[in-house]
């Protein structure tokens, strides 16, 4: 019999992923999610709470950020975001213009008063950064896993133009496995699992606590990065 590795499966149903994620940014596009705004909220954006330091910074951006990760969707987008934009440079700006770009609006635009509070310290980029890793933070189901932000600085576009930035392409849903896999070596310098867990997460919601070794020969699930690396 034909013996098939988990992560031929994986890379296998990963192309699926970014029709998948288009289809829920046309969902969420008609929903409009609307960012809840709490007592809390006005206390993080609050004059007597800007920072003075980095670290305070990244400290009051963290938490302004877990509170915006409550309303219900923002986990994933914030995640899409911060990859995107490091497509070609994490520099704070997507192009929106760009149909792989869709659906981007609505992040940026929630992300924007923490850019703003925190403008001293940090740029746009350090800012969609943060976001994506605070955001990976909230969806392990293994509360040990940490994703510091290493470095702070990162150069902001020509114009600092946040919605009108370099067009740059994307990996498409219509490429091969390989291609797929090789479009990430090239641009990120990924191996195969590296490139499996970053499609995986076009399908970020939940988190699900299982093993690959758990899932069932007939599955019709559609195997991504939470299966093999998130137990």
């Amino acid at each position: 019999m034909l013996k098939i590795s988990i992560l031929s499966l994986l890379l296998a149903s990963a192309v699926a992923c970014p029709y998948l994620a288009r289809e829920e940014q046309k969902r969420n596009l008609r929903e409009q999610p609307k960012v809840r705004r709490t007592q809390l909220d006005l206390d993080l954006y609050s004059a007597l709470n800007r920072p003075t330091s980095i670290p305070g910074a990244v400290t009051i951006a963290t938490k302004q950020i877990m509170s915006l990760l409550e309303t219900p969707g923002m986990v994933a987008k914030f995640v899409r975001l911060s990859f995107h934009d490091c497509v070609g440079g994490c520099d704070g700006c997507v192009d929106l213009a760009n149909p792989s770009n869709f659906g981007l609006a609505l992040p940026i635009d929630t992300l924007d008063p923490v850019v703003q509070h925190n403008k001293k310290f940090l740029t746009p980029g350090d800012v969609w950064a943060l976001a994506g890793l605070v955001s990976n933070r909230k969806s392990q189901v293994n509360t040990s896993f940490t994703f510091p932000l290493q470095y702070v600085g990162r150069k902001q576009c020509a114009g600092n133009a946040t919605k009108a930035g370099p067009h740059r392409e994307m990996p498409s849903s219509h490429m091969t496995t390989q291609q797929v896999v090789n479009f990430f070596n090239r641009t990120f310098g990924f191996t195969a699992k590296d490139s499996v867990a970053i499609l995986g997460a076009h399908t970020l919601y939940v988190p699900w606590s299982i093993s690959c070794l758990a899932v069932p020969a007939q599955s019709t699930r559609v195997l991504t990065l939470d299966f093999c690396f998130v137990t």
